[in-house]
C-alpha cells in the first residue's frame, strides 16, 4: 500500500516547505524556514551548532501553538498582535503578544491581561507599613515589608519597579523608532518574596513572621490544588528566596513515624528491668523441651514462606496442603513390600547348592 510505504520511509524535512522562507532572521539575516519543533534560519553546513545562530521561534510557546502567520508577522514587524490562548502554570489562560528579546535572542511573551472566562485576579490585601524583619539574603539595610500581593524584601520591590519601567520605556522607544534602553541589572543576591495567597489560601502576617524567623511555617491546612483537592503542607524558604512545599508523611511512613514516637516515649517512661535469678529444675526442663522443638518449628515456618511445609519426622519438604508423598509413589511403595517378602522367602527355602 502506498500510504504504508510512505509512512515507513518519510522524513520530517519532507513535511515542511524549505523553498519559501517566512522572512529574514532578525539576528543573522538568513532566511527562516519551518522545522519539526521550531522555525529557524537556514543552517550553515560547516558551522557547529554551538557557534550557529541561537534564534529559535518555538512552536509551543507558553502553551500556545505558534503558526506560520504569527512567525511571519513577528519577523516583519518585530512584534505580533495580541493573541489568545496562552496558558499560565496555574492553568489560567491569558492574552499576550510576542516580541524578540534582542539581548538574549529569544521570544518574549508580553501579557495583555487575563481572559474574561478565566478566574479573577490575585487578591489584594491591606498593607501594614511596619516591616516584618530583616531580609535573610540582603543584609541589614534590606527589610521585608508588605505589598498588596506579597511579603517581599525592599530589593525585590525595587527590582520589580525597575523592570516595569524598563518595559514601558522599551515600548515607547519601539513606537518612536528609537534605540531601546539598556536592561537593568539584577541584584547580586537572592530576593526574598513570599505570596500572600498560596494555592487559594491567604497567608497571614503571623504565619509570614514564623516563615521569616524559622525558615518554614507550621503545618498549614486548607490549601487547594489546581485540581480542586484540599491538602496540607509546610511552606519552606529555599535558597532562591522563593518558597517550596513539604508534605506530611502518609500511609506506611506515617505509621512508622507514629511507632518511633511511641517507642521513644515508652523508652523514656520505662522502669529498669529486674535482674533475673536462677531457674529451678522444672523451669529448666520446660526450657530444654522448648529449645528442642524450636528447630522444627523454625523449619516449618521457613517452608511455609515458599508455599511448602516441612515434615520433621521424615526430613522431607512436601507441597503445602498434602501429607506424605504423591499417590503414585505411595502405591509403588505399598506394592514393593509384599514382593520383597516373597523374594526373601524364596532365598531361605532354596538349597545351598543352587
Amino acid at each position: 500500500c502506498e500510504i504504508v510505504e510512505t509512512a515507513k520511509t518519510f522524513e520530517y524535512e519532507d513535511l515542511y516547505d524549505t523553498k519559501t522562507p517566512l522572512g529574514k532572521c532578525p539576528r543573522c539575516g538568513r532566511p527562516v524556514f519551518e522545522m519539526a519543533w521550531f522555525y529557524r534560519c537556514a543552517e550553515l553546513p560547516d558551522v557547529a551548532p554551538e557557534d550557529d545562530c541561537p534564534m529559535r521561534f518555538w512552536k509551543d510557546t507558553s502553551g500556545r501553538y505558534l503558526d506560520r502567520r504569527a512567525v511571519a508577522a513577528l519577523i516583519q514587524e518585530g512584534r505580533t498582535p495580541v493573541l489568545d490562548g496562552f496558558t499560565a502554570r496555574s492553568g489560567r489562560t491569558y492574552r499576550a503578544s510576542l516580541e524578540v528579546d534582542r539581548d538574549e535572542w529569544r521570544l518574549q511573551v508580553v501579557p495583555a491581561g487575563w481572559n474574561e472566562e478565566a478566574a479573577s485576579e490575585t487578591p489584594e490585601y491591606e498593607v501594614n507599613t511596619e516591616p516584618l524583619g530583616k531580609c535573610p539574603f540582603g543584609g541589614e539595610e534590606c527589610q521585608v515589608i508588605e505589598t498588596p500581593t506579597h511579603f517581599a524584601c525592599t530589593a525585590w520591590v525595587a527590582d520589580a519597579e525597575a523592570q516595569a519601567a524598563f518595559r514601558a520605556a522599551k515600548k515607547a522607544a519601539r513606537e518612536a523608532g528609537a534605540e531601546p534602553p539598556e536592561k537593568p541589572e539584577k541584584p547580586d543576591h537572592a530576593l526574598f518574596v513570599f505570596p500572600r495567597t498560596v494555592c487559594k489560601r491567604e497567608i497571614t502576617r503571623d504565619e509570614a513572621l514564623v516563615y521569616l524567623r524559622e525558615g518554614k511555617t507550621e503545618l498549614l491546612t486548607d490549601f487547594t490544588s489546581r485540581h480542586g483537592r484540599p491538602f496540607s503542607a509546610q511552606l519552606v524558604l529555599k535558597d532562591t528566596g522563593k518558597h517550596g512545599f513539604e508534605f506530611p508523611p502518609r500511609g506506611k511512613q506515617a505509621k512508622e513515624a507514629e511507632g518511633e514516637g511511641a517507642a521513644a516515649e515508652g523508652a523514656e517512661g520505662a522502669k529498669p528491668a529486674k535482674a533475673r535469678g536462677k531457674r529451678g529444675p522444672k523451669a529448666a526442663a520446660v526450657g530444654a523441651a522448648a529449645a528442642s522443638e524450636a528447630p522444627d518449628r523454625k523449619a516449618a515456618r521457613g517452608g511455609r514462606r515458599f508455599g511448602k511445609k516441612f515434615d520433621p519426622g521424615t526430613t522431607r519438604v512436601v507441597r503445602a496442603g498434602k501429607k506424605g508423598a504423591s499417590p503414585r509413589k505411595a502405591a509403588a511403595a505399598k506394592s514393593a513390600k509384599p514382593r520383597a517378602k516373597k523374594i526373601a522367602a524364596r532365598k531361605q527355602a532354596a538349597p545351598l547348592g543352587e
